[in-house]
This record gives C-alpha cells, structure tokens and sequence, in this order.
C-alpha cells in the first residue's frame, strides 16, 4: 500500500469498509481506524482511533440511513490517503 498526496480537497465515493487496526507506533501498540473509499479506484483514509476526525467520521456515518449507505459520500481530505495500487 503506498502513501500518496492528493492534490484535491474533497473525495466522492462509496464507502466500502470501516475497520480498526492494531499497528505499533513509537514502541507502542495502537489502533488505527481505515475507511475504505471506491472512486476513480479504492482510497483507505487513515487516522487514529481517538482523534477528533475518526470520531467526527462515525459519528455522521452513524446518522445516516440504510439508503443513504448505498449512495456516493463526499468527504474533505487529510493531505495524505493510501492508495492500494
């Protein structure tokens, strides 16, 4: 999985998965939550679990409908996202 800057400021897509992953940063065991966006091809945003952005993220997507779940989502980008290819 490669790190890439994205040089738009907001993404549409499907959103595909949520899921939380234990990694080790600074010698420290912590969870990441990655959010799996299909557009032009597959986006993973990254963030800490704790952190304002993931909570804000579940937080809306939790608001939302069965419906609105199979439809396109606009979301703002950090700087960076992983790029699967």
């Amino acid at each position: 999985m490669k790190r890439v800057r994205l040089p738009i400021t907001a993404l549409t897509g499907y959103l595909k998965e949520l899921k939380f992953e234990k990694c080790e940063r600074r010698g420290k065991e912590v969870y990441k939550l990655l959010i799996t966006i299909q557009a032009d091809r597959p986006y993973i945003l990254e963030s800490g679990y704790d952190t304002h952005f993931a909570k804000s993220v579940l937080a809306a997507i939790a608001t939302l409908t069965p419906e609105q779940l199979y439809s396109p989502i606009t979301h703002s980008l950090p700087l960076f996202c992983h790029s699967p290819e």
